[in-house]
């Protein structure tokens, strides 16, 4: 089983936050739609299911608005805070009031891969055909939100050779609605005089490009194969989730309750809950610069 996953980076999350935590646990005994507000389910309810309560299935989060604990079901209004409505399984796990839900992990991991750039990115190749005397080519559209070009090669005279010596280059920037000059993606490379002129041929340039998430990222992508993140950059993407989820004032807490009801010690904030946020930012700012300066040895990425 691939273990590069959105949902596997999920599972591993959320194990290793809710180590020391017991969360209460149901199932859904018959199988529900985007459109269902009743849910039944398996075991006896708890006194913890009850209105008010914020259940966690799949990556879609519910409110409770009323319980039958006789026929074990409970009307919910979906897609509760933000989450998105689902159609979900019989068997499928339900986390009452749970601290850290897969939602709050899937959202904390789009932040921490976009956060990334442009320190940490995958690396794309472009091939284009030049001809005599020419100065310059565009990247295409699809490499229009890259953030730099690492290098750019040129193919020998012949195109039996194998050489492919290094080019002087700038990469310009522009509006691809206004520049006459590049009019798909607005990137232009420029090759400068030191290269002398140039005859028809290839060149290759390698670019710097962010990994492109959104909220439609599937459980089912492969983070690397997929989205282009070594594969030594997924502990740091765990890292950045729980370091995200844990120095958030709320989740100093160890359990969650209702306002209106006194907490318990265990939810009182502590200055050795802080510590340890702390001590794990720190970490994760250091394996976050190894992989940085991994990368950048690399794959050097001019400023220009």
């Amino acid at each position: 089983m691939a273990r590069s996953t959105v949902g596997s980076v999920i599972d591993r999350t959320v194990r290793q936050l809710n180590s020391s935590i017991r969360n209460e646990l149901n199932t859904l005994a018959v199988a529900v739609n985007t459109s269902a507000t009743q849910l039944t389910l398996t075991f006896e309810l708890t006194p913890a299911v009850r209105l008010g309560s914020v259940i966690s299935v799949g990556l879609e989060l519910m409110r409770v608005t009323h319980v039958d604990a006789a026929t074990k079901t409970v009307n919910v209004i979906r897609g509760w805070q933000d989450s998105t409505a689902a159609s979900h399984s019989i068997g499928a796990e339900i986390i009452v009031n749970p601290r850290f839900s897969r939602f709050d992990v899937y959202d904390a991991l789009l932040d921490e891969l976009l956060s990334w750039q442009p320190d940490l990115f995958k690396v794309v190749s472009y091939e284009a055909t030049v001809e005599d005397d020419q100065e310059t080519f565009e990247l295409p559209l699809s490499l229009a939100q890259a953030i730099g070009v690492i290098r750019v090669t040129r193919q020998w005279e012949n195109s039996d050779s194998s050489s492919w010596p290094n080019l002087q280059y700038r990469l310009l920037r522009g509006d691809a609605s206004v520049w006459s000059g590049a009019t798909l993606s607005g990137l232009v490379v420029r090759l400068l005089p030191q290269n002398n002129v140039l005859r028809n041929g290839k060149v290759h340039a390698l670019i710097a490009y962010p990994f492109i998430v959104d909220d439609t990222l599937a459980e089912s992508t492969d983070l690397v194969t997929d989205t282009g993140l070594a594969t030594s950059m997924l502990d740091v993407l765990v890292m950045g989730i729980k370091v995200r989820l844990l120095t958030d004032d709320e989740n100093n807490r160890a359990q969650r309750q209702v306002a209106d009801e006194s907490r318990r010690a265990g939810d009182v904030p502590t200055n050795r809950g802080l510590e340890v946020a702390q001590t794990m930012r720190g970490n994760y700012l250091r394996r976050y610069a190894d992989e940085v300066l991994k990368l950048r040895t690399r794959y050097p990425l001019k400023a220009w």
